[in-house]
């Protein structure tokens, strides 16, 4: 509407002009759009709705209403706005006054900015922190219900405010109580691996115990009690480290084990394999000084008593005695140590179980050979349960790693045992290594086919090794008729190991962490060289002065050791368990589970620990000074009979049921 044309009609109408009846305001007439009575002004009042000036008479259309343009004395005639130099113009935020519909000096109401704390108000939308009580602006607090002040989530986030709760909206990690604003800008729940310090946590992902669980805290970091700390020490809120003497930490032990420290030495505290040096904790929780005792039978046995017996002293098989004043030139600076037990066929077992199903043991130890270690050993260590080995023998021999009876003709009133040179095949698995007799083909037929050396389980053959191998499995690895083992597993891995090649038991000690007795440490242990011994007396030269004594084989004052005769001789066994004579091809109950012979005692000293069945039950394997063979050293079981193999090459693949052995180690 052009309000210059309706001020026109309006003239014309009063002029009476028009052809209508127009009613019209005099200057005597109060116009309540004209307050003030000036009546020249436009008659367009303030706050008509408009979409242009246009339609404002002469006025300013702001934000759609018409809001100037009116002629006034004084701001009344202005309503919602201000007089200045005679005309209406409309009020605004920032002209130092309330007017409109502000709540307070240019603030509040519809069109104004919120009013800072203290300001007056009608309601909370007109102040800045969104609380408005008792007609005032109240200040923002972390407890009003509504997100305010530099609140990144209703009552949390900022810099006064608590953190907020997982989920809870955040600008920056400062918002959030876990101290993780996620990409998502939502507060990240605390975790122990965040890379802050947060949750109950005493310093970075660690200490403080749950809701976080953070792990313990190492030394430096900050806690509030001992528990927050990896050692267990909490001084002035910061963590100890590891005091030497002690067993703190996660250790085992006093200064070992556990995973900050270095591995225990045998018999110290474990909890698992890695905490010993041996990487074999046993099951009384103690680290053990060779693998091979992980096992109860043959591995805890070792002592006076049966198991299962109320008043047996039983201990680990795998305890190793200092052999002190003697030194190994293979390994110098090192103490030398012997172990107090024979090896046990439950050792044995835990070893060949290792390997697998069809243990390797040539390729184990070609990968593992000790500083005392003949490689020609390897050639004939199995590679399997059933392997197979072939070699050639000439006569005279040339190779001392091979049988050389010739080379000991007529020896100690023997006949000529010759070797028979030839290319031979022999079964080498482990099935027949341990349960059949030896493997010498080579030897004269005579001898080949009459010496089984107790080792086989034909009817009537008493038999006496001690290897526990199912009966069909013995019965296939040897076409002998041998019928098997009548004692159980149990019983059986608990006694001494004998009929096992000494290659064999030389790679058992390698595996369990030492090696194969050597002649020297014996000879030392002994107090002096082994007597030469002969068949036709057996006292012979006196035995070295810690094996004489009233302990004798066979000889005058009776036999109070472990031994036996298999001839004609008058020794008799001490010990025979189980106590069952009821067949007639196992006679391995003769043959003691190691320490079960009291009197069997070897000492440098009266205070020591004894080494035991060092004199008697089995002969035991050693290594040659050449490092080229074998030989043996003991008393033990038939006795009489094995001095006549003295005279023999004792080679990698010598085997019998008297020969059994045990291990040195070093440290």
């Amino acid at each position: 509407m052009n309000p210059f044309a309706s001020i026109l009609g309006r003239t014309l109408a009063c002029a009476g002009l028009a052809l209508v009846l127009v009613a019209c305001a005099t200057e005597e007439e109060a116009d309540p759009n004209n307050p003030s009575g000036v009546t020249n002004r436009p008659t367009v009042p303030a706050g008509t709705r408009c979409s242009g000036d246009g339609e404002c008479g002469g006025g300013k259309c702001v934000n759609g209403a018409c809001s100037a343009g009116f002629k006034c004395e004084n701001d009344a005639a202005c309503p919602g706005g201000r007089c200045v130099d005679g005309a209406c113009v409309p009020a605004t935020a920032t002209d130092g006054r309330k007017n409109g519909d502000e709540t307070d000096v240019d603030c509040g109401g519809a069109l104004a900015p919120r009013c800072a704390d203290g300001k007056a108000c009608a309601a909370n939308t007109d102040c800045t922190s969104k609380v408005c009580k008792g007609g005032v602006c109240q200040a923002p607090t972390a407890t009003d219900g509504v997100q305010n002040g530099d609140e990144s989530d209703v009552d949390c986030g900022g810099l006064k405010g608590p953190g907020c709760k997982t989920g809870g909206a955040c600008k920056a990690a400062i918002d959030c109580e876990s101290k993780v604003c996620g990409a998502d800008k939502k507060c990240v729940e605390a975790t122990n691996t965040d890379g802050v310090q947060n949750g109950t946590e005493t310093d970075i992902d660690c200490g403080g115990g749950a809701p976080t669980n953070a792990p313990v805290c190492p030394a430096g970091k900050a806690c509030k009690l001992n528990e927050d700390c990896f050692w267990g020490h909490c001084t002035a809120n910061v963590c100890e480290g590891h005091r030497p003497g002690t067993k703190d930490g996660d250790q085992t032990d006093i200064d070992c084990g556990g995973t900050a420290s270095p591995a225990c030495d045998w018999e110290k505290g474990c909890k698992v394999d890695k905490d010993c040096t041996t990487k074999a904790c046993g099951p009384d929780k103690k680290c053990l000084t060779g693998p091979s005792c992980a096992a109860v039978h043959g591995g805890t046995t070792c002592g006076t008593g049966e198991f299962g017996d109320g008043f047996k002293v039983h201990e680990t098989c795998c305890r190793s005695l200092k052999v002190t004043g003697f030194a190994d030139a293979q390994h110098p600076g090192k103490t030398v140590y012997l172990d107090k037990y024979e090896i046990t066929a439950g050792r044995m077992r835990v070893f060949l179980e290792s390997l697998g199903a069809n243990p390797n043991v040539k390729a184990w130890m070609a990968a593992n050979r000790p500083s005392r270690w003949n490689t020609g050993w390897e050639d004939s260590l199995p590679t399997g349960n059933l392997s197979k080995y072939t070699y050639t023998v000439t006569n005279p021999t040339g190779n001392l790693l091979y049988p050389g009876q010739d080379k000991f003709a007529g020896s100690g009133g023997l006949g000529t045992w010759s070797v028979v040179s030839g290319t031979y095949t022999i079964d080498n698995g482990l099935f027949r290594s341990l349960a059949g007799p030896h493997f010498f083909p080579e030897f004269n037929p005579d001898y080949a086919a009459s010496h089984d050396l107790n080792c086989t389980n034909t009817a009537n053959s008493y038999g006496y090794g001690t290897y526990w191998q199912p009966a069909a499995t013995i019965s296939a690895a040897n076409a002998d008729g041998s019928i098997g083992k009548y004692y159980s597993k149990n019983d059986l891995d608990e006694k001494a190991l004998n009929c096992v090649p000494f290659n064999l038991l030389a790679a058992f000690c390698a595996w369990d962490g030492g090696q194969l007795m050597t002649q020297e440490v014996f000879d030392f242990v002994a107090g002096g060289p082994w007597p030469n011994l002969t068949p036709s007396n057996i006292a012979g030269t006196p035995p070295p002065p810690r094996l004489a004594g009233a302990n004798q084989p066979c000889g005058p004052g009776g036999n109070s050791l472990n031994t036996f005769s298999d001839g004609a001789g008058g020794c008799y066994s001490v010990y025979f368990y189980p106590n069952d004579f009821g067949n007639t091809y196992d006679g391995s109950a003769k043959i003691a589970p190691p320490g079960r012979v009291a009197a069997d005692t070897v000492r440098l000293v009266p205070a020591d620990q004894p080494w035991m069945d060092l004199k008697g039950n089995l002969e035991e394997a050693v290594i040659r000074s050449d490092g080229i063979r074998f030989d043996y050293r003991g008393y033990g079981v038939s006795y009489t009979s094995i001095l006549f193999h003295k005279v023999q090459q004792t080679t990698a693949r010598m085997k019998g049921g008297s020969f059994g052995g045990r291990c040195m180690r070093f440290k």
